[in-house]
């Protein structure tokens, strides 16, 4: 289970934190990667230093999204 919080949210467009290092370059681009697969993503954009991860997503999908990213194993 993924622990995450989201500071920032609008309708389509959401950054979460998993916090400071929390991965390295190399897992943030498999996490970009496993995102890309998801039918409710649009874009990603993972900063590894910081651990945030900036989504574009079908707005209609949001609790779906927000279950599967609680889901993940970070």
């Amino acid at each position: 289970m993924s622990s995450f919080t989201i500071a920032h949210d609008i309708p389509g467009r959401m950054r979460i934190r998993y916090g400071k290092n929390k991965f390295s370059s190399v897992q943030g681009e498999v996490l970009k990667k496993d995102l890309y697969a998801w039918p409710m993503i649009e874009s990603v954009e993972v900063i590894n230093v910081t651990g945030s991860v900036l989504m574009s997503y079908d707005k209609a999908q949001k609790g779906l999204l927000l279950n599967k990213l609680k889901d993940l194993d970070i």
